[in-house]
């Protein structure tokens, strides 16, 4: 009760509404009952603490499933962008890094992925395989050769304007009604305001190689944090920090 009486208030509720509505009855709906609700001021928490590190789970499945992760910048800060558009150019379709070079031409992976998430303290980066055990040993060095690459070479002209184009994209997909209510109440309850499409694609292009070459560095050369879950066979962090030059 005493939680629920400290963070359940007017103070941390956000109400959100897309589509073909009267903005004053939904004002008035809303007088009538979330106006009901005690006041309070937002709820502050510990800014989290990210360390890296290495979690193994050891479950009978077919096949490895690993992630490994680093420390991305958190919502709002100038690099968030640049971050998104080099988490295109690894894995945004079949022209991406990793999926040519992992599954298509060595065939190393059932699937393999990477990209960013974000809260209002911390950001991570992690690109995802899943393998069979006997391709791990293989699999680990090829999927560090790459990462290094994207903070030791610039990316071409071709795929920096893919990865913008796919990145513009999907967001354009996230039209529906639904999807903008939801997506419009995690910005805003992140950074306390609603980026119009205009603004979201102004600062997609103004996304350099050199700026995303920035982001590589600064987030390919954190502690990486390496989960396996599987039967065994799961890669040695030692070995993947070493091979990362971190």
């Amino acid at each position: 009760e005493k939680f629920r009486n400290k963070h359940y208030h007017a103070g941390n509720l956000i109400v959100t509404v897309a589509g073909n509505v009267d903005p004053q009855a939904v004002l008035q709906d809303l007088e009538k009952t979330a106006g009901q609700m005690p006041s309070g001021k937002r709820s502050k928490f510990k800014p989290a603490i990210y360390q890296g590190g290495d979690v193994q789970t050891v479950r009978p499945d077919q096949q490895i499933n690993l992630m490994l992760s680093f420390k991305a910048s958190a919502v709002g800060a100038p690099e968030n962008t640049a971050e998104a558009v080099m988490s295109r150019v690894l894995s945004g379709g079949m022209s991406s890094r990793l999926f040519t070079e992992i599954r298509e031409k060595r065939g190393l992976v059932y699937g393999v992925q990477a990209a960013v998430g974000r809260t209002f303290d911390l950001g991570e980066a992690f690109v995802y395989a899943g393998t069979s055990p006997d391709k791990v040993s293989t699999l680990m060095p090829v999927l560090c050769d790459e990462l290094n690459k994207m903070r030791q070479e610039h990316i071409t002209d071709d795929e920096l304007a893919r990865a913008k184009k796919k990145l513009i994209v999907s967001n354009l997909n996230e039209g529906g009604a639904a999807a903008r209510m939801r997506n419009n109440a995690g910005e805003f309850n992140l950074k306390e305001s609603i980026s119009t499409m205009d603004e979201f694609r102004a600062r997609v292009d103004a996304v350099t190689k050199d700026d995303v070459m920035d982001a590589a560095q600064k987030v390919f050369s954190t502690p990486p944090t390496l989960s396996s879950v599987g039967p065994g066979g799961f890669p040695d962090y030692d070995d993947v920090v070493q091979r990362l030059d971190i």
